[in-house]
């Protein structure tokens, strides 16, 4: 089935808030459940929940990633971040530059196929160093590219997101009197312009499988303008356009690395190689002040590893029997090694 990349274009001024437990802190992604949710409930807001339910099942799309888009005189050329593969690597050489290995977090896809052609089967981790300059290109500490990529006039270490404390004053709401400052977390992102006509414009964007249909069009097209993330309501997280095109995800082979954050079936739990948990967990609010707090489970966090087959589940989570709540948890997932399962 064909898979669409779905470009989330920034304003020029652009924050967003991700939630992490703490105001003080903030996630590096949007999980795909998160996203699930807010694209579902855009759809049912303009069609309904008997024309747009039906839909909810059949969708599977990964979590939100970061994109570059560099412009030199009328030509843009995008870069696709991905994380990197939750794994173990090939040591470095230079044992002093192993906390560069470890800092880094998001490859570009031509980086990551390179490093999935190396996966070693007997010792489980990718036989490749990634601080081979040339092979390799660090733009920051926590972005690589490959060469091929490279993009002569980025100056070295140029920073495209940045984590931003704006400080706040709880009010409260018996008698108007201040209850004390705080300060919360936001993500903005830089502009970073060398020339009138050289710029690096950052973006967001998700992989959708299947085509996009009038109803999808039309919940994206309220999704942008509701937004992701918190602060919503001052405009924080919302989005100036979107875009789409084909994308040639990987689909065979007998391991996948996951890019959406997936609830493995019973049946699936002997299929779990290299990952990492998270818990996700929070409240449903129904047109009150007060939320119910859904229930809680675990998720595959994007960048693990899987044997193929691997569909993931949705849940149910919704704390009240009679109002339907699903906590998104398929698996869309880059696929790598020989097709059929066969060690090589």
């Amino acid at each position: 089935m064909a898979v669409q990349v779905v470009k989330l274009l920034p304003p020029e001024h652009f924050r967003i808030r991700i939630g992490e437990g703490r105001m003080d802190r903030i996630g590096n992604l949007v999980h795909s459940d998160t996203l699930f949710s807010a694209l579902v409930n855009s759809g049912v807001k303009l069609y309904g929940e008997d024309l747009f339910a039906p839909m909810i099942d059949s969708l599977r799309l990964s979590s939100v990633f970061y994109g570059l888009r560099a412009k030199e005189k009328n030509e843009n050329r995008d870069l696709l971040f991905f994380p990197k593969p939750r794994a173990r690597f090939r040591e470095p050489e230079d044992p002093t530059q192993r906390k560069k290995l470890k800092r880094l977090s998001w490859v570009s896809s031509s980086a990551l196929s390179q490093i999935c052609q190396t996966y070693d089967y007997e010792e489980a981790l990718f036989q490749i160093d990634l601080l081979n300059s040339d092979r390799f290109v660090f733009l920051n500490p926590q972005f690589c590219i490959s060469s091929t990529e490279r993009i002569p006039w980025i100056e070295e270490n140029t920073s495209f997101f940045r984590t931003i404390l704006e400080p706040k004053v709880s009010i409260s709401r018996v008698n108007s009197q201040s209850l004390g400052l705080y300060y919360q977390a936001e993500l903005e992102f830089c502009f970073p312009k060398w020339t009138q006509e050289r710029s690096i414009t950052p973006f967001l964007f998700f992989l959708l499988e299947g085509e996009l249909t009038p109803q999808l069009t039309g919940a994206l097209n309220l999704f942008i303008e509701e937004g992701l993330g918190g602060e919503r309501a001052s405009g924080k997280g919302t989005f100036a356009s979107w875009e789409y095109e084909s994308f040639s995800l990987p689909r065979e082979g007998n391991i996948m690395m996951l890019l959406s954050s997936a609830v493995p079936k019973r049946e699936e739990m002997e299929q779990l190689i290299s990952y990492e948990l998270q818990k996700r967990e929070g409240f449903l609010f129904w047109g009150g002040p007060v939320g119910k707090r859904k229930k809680s489970h675990y998720a595959l966090q994007e960048g693990s590893l899987v044997k193929t087959p691997f569909e993931g589940t949705n849940l149910e989570v919704s704390p009240v029997p009679e109002k339907r709540a699903v906590a998104y948890g398929k698996a869309l997932g880059w696929a790598f090694g020989q097709k059929g399962g066969q060690k090589r």
